[in-house]
């Protein structure tokens, strides 16, 4: 009896100690504890890092749609006004990326050129070109069973199935204009536009709101051009209407 109590508690306290160490319940100040109450400079730092690197993939997807659909609109607008819009939005969204970069954010995804291929026939996504670029989120090529690095985790399963709605997003854009007629297509191209900026606008206006000081710099330089964005297509659209809009003054879009 007195053998089977002593194994009784050495079993308790073994699976006692691999519970906490699985959990990350230690002494605290020691490895394995994962004290949430008092966070360490360090991670605070962290978690602000990869706060704006997820902000900053999410700008960058959307930021890539645009830039796939305005080639296409570069290449088929009959308006010239709308093919200099086609031409800086393309711009602006390049632009916009190297300023994130210039800051130290990358994407935490791989982020596909393969849709700025603007002969996308309906129904047909084309397959991204192999790379042998390295992905961020899996400095050392670990697999992705989660096991080492942060591929497997739910954030980055987050952020892929993001990537994917962004370039399912632009493949049903693209082949939506592409199966417009040459007098519809531009008035289709702007109304697609008036769409992603309004969007745009409250996304950087929520973001502003979560970013760091350097994020939130870009963020607020971005918001002013939005806006100039946002006036001239409402220009355009009455233009191709025929019925002139005026000029927005508000610091909101015209819903």
């Amino acid at each position: 009896m007195f053998k089977m109590r002593m194994m009784a508690c050495l079993l308790a306290a073994a699976c006692g100690f691999s519970t906490n160490s699985a959990y990350g319940q230690g002494t605290p100040g020691k490895p394995g504890n994962n004290d949430q109450s008092n966070p360490t400079k360090g991670d605070q730092k962290a978690g602000a890092q990869m706060k704006d690197a997820m902000l900053a993939t999410h700008l960058m997807l959307d930021g890539q749609k645009q830039i796939a659909v305005s080639k296409v609109a570069a290449q088929r607008a009959q308006n010239k006004a709308v093919k200099e819009f086609a031409a800086a939005e393309i711009k602006e969204h390049q632009d916009f990326k190297q300023k994130l970069e210039a800051i130290g954010l990358k994407p935490l995804v791989m982020i596909s050129h393969a849709q700025d291929d603007s002969q996308t026939t309906p129904g047909d996504k084309k397959q991204a070109p192999a790379t042998n670029a390295q992905d961020p989120t899996n400095p050392q090529g670990q697999g992705a069973s989660g096991q080492a690095g942060p591929q497997g985790s739910p954030v980055h399963g987050i952020l892929q199935v993001r990537k994917e709605l962004a370039e399912q997003c632009t493949v049903s854009i693209v082949n939506m204009l592409n199966k417009k007629e040459e007098a519809k297509f531009d008035k289709a191209y702007i109304g697609t536009q008036l769409t992603a900026h309004m969007e745009l606008w409250d996304t950087v206006q929520v973001f502003k709101k979560h970013a760091s000081p350097d994020l939130r710099r870009v963020l607020e330089e971005a918001h002013p051009v939005i806006e100039q964005h946002l006036q001239r297509l409402h220009q355009i659209m009455g233009e191709l209407e025929g019925t002139p809009s005026k000029t927005q003054s508000s610091s909101a879009p015209d819903r």
